[in-house]
């Protein structure tokens, strides 16, 4: 039976023991985590706060990924690591700083390109993905040439000859085999998709650049991964990298009763699958793991997991608060896991020889969804692991006053490789320096090739065909921020280059983009639909620039376009072949 005054029964609350809503927690349960499950505003981030001086008080190491940098910003103290390339405080990091030697690629391979639940093409696309990030990742540490900006112009800009050269020997060579072109160029799409935020990762850093895992053997203080809402999308296939590594390190310490480290990740889904982060809850409790994931609804979480991978996570949270959820199937999940009880109700019957009354033993849930849709703000129910009763709680606020800046920007741009794409270099911009945007570009068609686009060429099962399977090569995600529309998650964009001298228009590929980046890569479009403003918005804060740089950036492109437009463009079509294994579409008025 739940009572709204039931607290779990314990021993009176210590100033070093965590309290959720009012509520002790016995330091037994802490190892076994805790779900933190609630729409924006309901709670979440105060009932985190609640806790975080005790844990700094009791010395806990915390490593944490900051939305907004808010929590940083009033709890960091000196000692404390920032991690976060496009802010001015942060250590210099690279993927090879994870490396001992060759063996360990492969672990930092998977961290950059997380594991594809269940079989299918995906998942082998990712295997295939794996294996040549880490093959590259060996052997420019073998060679000495190990550096950020080496690694990202290898995996995506290179020549595939040259990448060839590089892996010889090694299973990753197999993707270079006559007849292996369609596999390849599937895998180079899922590896670009996943590093455009490494192009801000110091260029130079390599081996020697500051390191998580020695972070967790023998570092101190705090780990900060804070990231602006801005910068979220650009950042979230870093950031999960980075986490994948924390818990990979984790579970190689020794196991310890006394070490406590806290990994504390509210918005869990929006950063994208984390590696083996389940496989940590599961067995980081002998090496001191403590974690707390914040959750703001269930298909958020399957997106990023998979349905199993997803129900797999959550049950690693034996411990749960939850705050008012008003999606369905989010309130309808979190009250099978706050559980049943059993209820006795008395029937009476009255008839002609005489009254009976029966007992009836009925199981209900102890909390319904519709009760969890309509929760006040910092309402909501406490659930304990182990045999301690359901609870409801108020969570308080905390005051605290920020103690440093939440994001301080870098002095300049970052020094990046190419961008993922390569194509032809377009007509010069005289006046001032070309601009460059290094995460999301605009793509202008010159008004004479308009309506001259492969879904107009191709017949309806063709393009649907392509449309699934370039969802499928890139995830389901944006190729570019990494997230997804409201509507329908994302859309099958064409990538031309242009030769300017020959005035050929080439396909080089197709791209799955989200509807916003798609509308942004043709911002002209955009303005036609009164969307010029959203756009400008979407380009200034993935590509981290001011809107006068934007501007600037959409006239030059403006201005390259115009000049095309002077001029008649033959198409080039090959790739529908050569990767699509489709036969190039004739237009209606070419001759037999």
């Amino acid at each position: 039976m739940l009572w709204p005054w039931q607290k779990p029964s314990k021993p009176s609350p210590r100033a070093d023991r965590i309290q959720i809503g009012g509520v002790p927690v016995p330091p037994s349960l802490e190892a076994l985590h805790f779900l933190i499950a609630g729409s924006t505003g309901t709670g979440k981030s105060q009932a985190i706060s609640a806790n975080l001086d005790i844990i700094r008080g009791r010395g806990d190491r915390v490593i944490m990924a900051d939305p907004g940098g808010q929590y940083m910003a009033r709890w960091w103290q000196p000692g404390d690591t920032i991690l976060a390339p496009l802010d001015a405080r942060s250590v210099r990091w690279s993927p090879f700083s994870e490396m001992r030697g060759q063996a360990d690629a492969d672990r930092v391979a998977k961290s950059i390109i997380p594991d594809v639940e269940g079989g299918g093409d995906a998942a082998e696309w990712a295997r295939h993905s794996q294996g040549l990030v880490g093959a590259v990742l060996e052997r420019l540490l073998e060679s000495g040439g190990a550096t950020n900006e080496r690694f990202v112009k290898l995996l995506t800009v290179a020549k595939s000859g040259e990448i060839e050269a590089i892996v010889e020997g090694l299973p990753a060579q197999t993707l270079f085999d006559t007849g292996a072109a369609k596999m390849l160029s599937s895998v180079r799409g899922i590896i670009g998709s996943a590093l455009p935020a490494y192009r801000f990762l110091p260029p130079d850093a390599g081996a020697d650049a500051w390191s998580i895992r020695r972070w967790i053997e023998g570092g101190s203080g705090w780990l900060w991964l804070p990231y602006r809402d801005s910068q979220r999308a650009a950042m979230a296939p870093l950031i999960s990298a980075w986490l994948g590594e924390v818990v990979s390190a984790i579970l190689d310490l020794e196991p310890s009763r006394e070490r406590r480290i806290w990994l504390v990740l509210d918005e869990v889904a929006l950063l994208g699958k984390v590696q083996a982060l389940s496989d940590a809850l599961t067995n980081g409790r002998k090496y001191g793991l403590r974690a707390v994931l914040g959750l703001q609804s269930v298909a958020q979480l399957r997106q990023a997991y998979g349905r199993e991978g997803a129900t797999v996570l959550l049950s690693c949270l034996s411990s749960q608060l939850i705050l008012r959820s008003p999606d369905p199937e989010t309130a309808d999940t979190m009250s099978r896991a706050l559980g049943e009880h059993q209820i006795s109700r008395e029937h009476s019957s009255h008839g002609p020889s005489g009254s009976s009354t029966s007992e009836h033993v009925v199981i209900e849930r102890a909390v319904l969804p519709s009760e969890l849709q309509c929760l006040p703000d910092r309402v909501g129910y406490l659930k304990l692991a182990g045999d301690y009763p359901l609870a409801k709680v108020s969570i308080g606020i905390t005051h605290k006053e920020p103690a440093v800046p939440s994001f301080i920007p870098r002095d300049s741009s970052p020094k990046s490789p190419s961008p993922v794409v390569k194509e032809a270099p377009p007509p010069t911009v005289e006046g001032d320096e070309k601009i460059v945007a290094p995460v999301l570009s605009l793509e202008l068609v010159p008004s004479t090739c308009a309506g001259e686009n492969l879904r107009g060429l191709l017949t309806a099962n063709d393009w649907q065909k392509l449309q699934k399977r370039t969802a499928a090569e890139a995830g389901g995600v944006c190729e570019i921020c990494g997230g997804t529309g409201d509507k329908w998650p994302v859309e099958t964009h064409e990538v031309w280059g242009y030769d300017d001298d020959a005035r050929v228009q080439k396909l080089e590929r197709l791209q799955a983009l989200c509807p916003l980046c798609h509308s942004t890569k043709h911002v002209g479009h955009a303005a036609q639909k009164g969307r010029e403003q959203e756009a400008m918005k979407r380009l200034a804060e993935l590509n981290q620039w001011d809107a006068e740089t934007a501007r600037k950036y959409v006239d030059q492109e403006m201005k390259i376009c115009r000049e095309r437009s002077r001029h008649q463009w033959v198409q080039d079509l090959a790739v529908l072949t050569e990767k699509y294994d489709l036969k190039i579409p004739r237009k209606e008025n070419e001759d037999d």
